[in-house]
């Protein structure tokens, strides 16, 4: 008797619980499941991410240097990252392009600038609506790289749900602001890129400036050998006739792409990803991007 007065209890304090708890699921949360995700499935994970960033990030770095100490390359973790998470490099007056722009951006060859099947279209209905974030890579790393508050996520759905949540301190802002953001992390020689999830519908979701040191999407490329990363489409041109081989374009190369050879630089043009650092920093203004027609095409080609 008293077993079956304990499960009585029991169940009416669950169910208590359970009707507390659907009372109080935002709005947000719901436009971001009929809106992003296309099962139950996926609807959890993209909102385990989006609200638990630290602990989602924390254990998949865990569990990534346990493989790479253990001389894992190949495992169901690399496959996952590999299948759902993917970026592109773009030039800073792309990233200011896609934060100016006040029409929605539809991009239905998405292969051709993000070469990753799962990506099926490049969608960013409004672009207008931004919200700032804490860099969730840098606050994992606390490595002192310049401001925490450098991600941008796009889009109503989303950015109703970051800063409805409080996710890394969201918070809504303007088009000036984000174009200060952007300028701001250049100068500190950082590289900016735009972030795709499967489990968002595939859909752009957010601008970084990520910096080599922090960046956990880099560290899943360059470390691990995760395909992840997509180039700008362009790679760096090197005129000898400007160029003083002071190198410092060559400590600045996030990827290793230019080497000083005989006393020449020279671009590594597959290992070139376009990001620009180079350009950015030459003082004779010795090297330019060219577009590279074996590389996917920049984004800028779709946004007027």
């Amino acid at each position: 008797m008293f077993k079956k007065l304990l499960s009585i209890i029991a169940g009416i304090v669950f169910g208590f619980w359970i009707v507390r708890w659907v009372a109080s699921i935002k709005e947000s949360t719901l436009n971001f499941r009929s809106e992003y995700s296309k099962d139950f499935y996926s609807f959890l994970h993209g909102y385990v991410y989006l609200r638990f960033q630290y602990i989602y990030l924390k254990i998949s770095d865990f569990v990534g240097d346990i493989l790479l100490k253990i001389g894992v390359k190949k495992s169901p973790a690399h496959n996952f990252i590999k299948r759902n998470h993917h970026f592109k490099i773009v030039k800073n007056e792309e990233a200011k392009k896609m934060i100016s722009i006040n029409q929605p951006i539809s991009i239905n060859k998405p292969e051709k600038v993000v070469p990753y099947k799962s990506i099926r279209e490049i969608i960013l209905e409004y672009p207008q609506d931004i919200a700032l974030l804490a860099c969730a890579c840098r606050s994992l790393n606390n490595n002192g790289c310049g401001a925490d508050d450098v991600c941008l996520y796009l889009g109503n759905v989303l950015v109703d749900f970051v800063v409805s949540h409080g996710t890394w301190g969201a918070r809504k802002i303007n088009q000036k602001e984000a174009l200060d953001v952007l300028e701001k992390e250049r100068k500190r020689g950082h590289i900016q890129t735009i972030w795709f999830k499967d489990f968002f519908g595939g859909r752009l979701y957010s601008i970084c400036s990520c910096c080599q040191c922090c960046c956990l999407g880099l560290k899943a490329y360059q470390e691990h050998g995760i395909p992840l990363l997509s180039s700008s489409g362009y790679v760096s041109s090197v005129n000898k006739e400007k160029c003083n081989n002071c190198g410092l374009c060559v400590d600045r190369c996030y990827f290793s792409a230019i080497r000083k050879i005989a006393g020449d630089l020279y671009v590594d043009e597959e290992l070139c990803l376009g990001c620009a650092l180079c350009q950015d920093i030459c003082p004779e203004e010795a090297i330019e991007l060219k577009r590279e027609p074996s590389k996917p095409e920049p984004i800028e080609t779709y946004i007027y």
